[in-house]
Parts: C-alpha cells; structure tokens; sequence
C-alpha cells in the first residue's frame, strides 16, 4: 500500500528512533510521519496526525515526488501482511504536477482533495480519513481527452476510446492524429500531390487537402463542331454528339446538320435566276453561277404581243 505524508526535516532522528526502538516523543513502536527520509521500521504502527493507519508494516520504499517538492510531499510505500496490491493516496494528487501533495494543515479528507484527475476512478475517504480511488464499472462513459477517438469507455480503471480519424491514404497529411484538434497532420504546404481529377493540372497540398488548378477547357477541344468538348474528372477530356448546325464545305447544299458525331449536307441549293438566257449550274466551292446562252437563242417576253424574240448577252430581246 502507498501512503502519502507531509514530513519535517528536523525530527528524522527522532522518526528512526521510534521507529526502530520504541523512544523519542512518539508510542514505543510507532512511527509518526514527520520526516524526510527513512530506511525501514518493524513492528511499528503509522500514525497520521491522531489515526492510526497500519500497524505491524515493512517499508518497502521511500518516493521523493515532482522536484523541488521533496521537502514538503513524500511517500512512503508499506507492505501490510502479505499484501501490497493496493494503492492508498492520504491526500491525492495535484493535477499540475500528477504528484501527490498533501492539503493545507489541518484540512479534512474530502472528496475534492482526494481528486486524482482520472474520469474512470471514484475518489473518497475511508474510515481513517485517507483517499481511496475505486474503479468506475467497466463501460462507464469517460472521456480520454483524446479528440481523435470516440466512444470512450472506462476499463480498469483506465478511459480509452476507439479510433474515430483514418489518415492513412491521403497524400497530404501524415498518418497521425493530433489527439488535441482531432485532424490529421498535414505535410508541407506545397508538396506535390495527385487528387485524382483528370481536370486539373498542378496539383498542390494545402492544409491537408490535395488540389489542382482547372485545366483550360479548350486543350479537350478535337475540332468538330458536331461534338461537345468537356472535361470528366474521372476520365478527362470528352466529345459527346449533338445536334448542332453545321456545313459540310459544300456549297451546294443547304441547312446541313450535325447527326451521329458527323456534319450530314442538307438538301440541294436551287439556283434558277428565272433567266431564259442564261444557263444554270452550281459549284461546289463558288456555289451557284449563270452561264450566258449564246446571242440568238430563242426565249420569250412576258409581253405576249411581241414575237421573233431571241437572247442577247443573256438578255431576251425583241
């Protein structure tokens, strides 16, 4: 068993004294804590101020706590019988220091200054007004101050939680938890990473996140204007069919249309210039021409009352 004690420099001779042999100002046989240091004692009671807490003990240890504490918190480690399982705290444990202290003199054990700061222990005092730490049921909610787990449950008397934050896989950060934001640790701003998007060119980690700039639409472009040009991020550039207007560099035809990826003509342009004199033709590049009739060629007027009409210069005259 641990005890915790408050001791005094000046009486350690007297401490080992009574411990040992039975004199000094303390009981024969009794080891009174107001010491520094001590060794060992046999068939000594230990007495806290006017309790007796064990009787026929073997010191087995002597702790010094946190530095620079030594002369005002020590504990001493007894062995009762046969038994040294247990830890018994007189006056629990100060939380900035995770070292046990003794409260102000002449405070009274109590719940509060028995606190050991563990969310799975019930802190109290016993009969003889030392500090006893039970453990909480197994599964009682706690919190281990871990952000990075969840469903945290005691066990033992100690809090653990499951891990509840996957960093493994992402190129941008490493693959630890920082149990105080809960996030994964991020690498170098900068660092060259791929986040997997086929639309993005120079991709960079920043805080944690892989991310690229937007690639310039028209590097998918293929040319075709019976094809719309995008960009999947899974699978890059892509020319899907449509139904757009289009021409199919011939023109002689007209109102061509875009039908399964391809630019198909229209129907034939007409080019009658209603001339009786000239002749009527198209070229695929020029499109349509009139070509005179020779001079002499018979036509008709409008003017039903004239006759012996023929061309001239591509003009019908009388």
């Amino acid at each position: 068993m641990r005890l915790n004690v408050q001791w005094s420099s000046a009486r350690l001779v007297c401490l080992i004294v009574a411990a040992l042999c039975g004199c000094g100002q303390s009981p024969a046989g009794s080891l009174v804590a107001n010491a520094t240091d001590v060794q060992s004692f046999d068939d000594a009671a230990v007495i806290v101020g006017d309790a007796e807490v064990f009787t026929d003990g073997v010191l087995l240890d002597v702790i010094h706590d946190a530095p620079g504490d030594a002369s005002t918190d020590v504990a001493i480690d007894v062995e009762v019988g046969d038994s040294d399982a247990a830890t018994v705290d007189v006056f629990g444990v100060d939380s900035a220091t995770d070292a046990d202290v003794a409260p102000d003199a002449g405070a009274a054990c109590t719940p509060a200054n028995c606190d050991d700061a563990n969310p799975c222990t019930l802190d109290g005092c016993n009969a003889a007004q030392v500090c006893v730490h039970s453990p909480k049921p197994a599964g009682a909610a706690c919190d281990d101050g871990n952000a990075c787990t969840a469903a945290d449950l005691c066990a033992g008397g100690s809090c653990a939680g499951t891990p509840a934050v996957v960093c493994a896989g992402n190129p941008c950060t490493l693959d630890q938890c920082d149990p105080k934001t809960g996030k994964c640790v991020p690498v170098a701003g900068g660092t060259a990473c791929d986040d997997a998007n086929q639309c993005t060119a120079f991709d960079a980690c920043t805080v944690g996140a892989c991310a690229g700039a937007p690639i310039d639409i028209a590097t998918c472009d293929d040319g075709n204007a019976c094809t719309t040009d995008a960009c999947a991020p899974t699978s890059g550039c892509t020319h899907s069919n449509n139904n757009a207007a289009c021409s199919d560099n011939d023109a002689c035809t007209v109102g061509d249309a875009c039908t399964g990826g391809n630019c198909a003509p229209g129907p034939a342009k007409t080019c009658d210039d209603g001339n009786e004199c000239t002749s009527d033709a198209c070229d695929a590049v020029k499109g349509c021409t009139q070509i005179d009739l020779a001079d002499g060629a018979t036509c008709t007027l409008a003017d039903v009352c004239t006759i012996g009409t023929s061309c001239l210069s591509g003009v019908c005259m009388s």
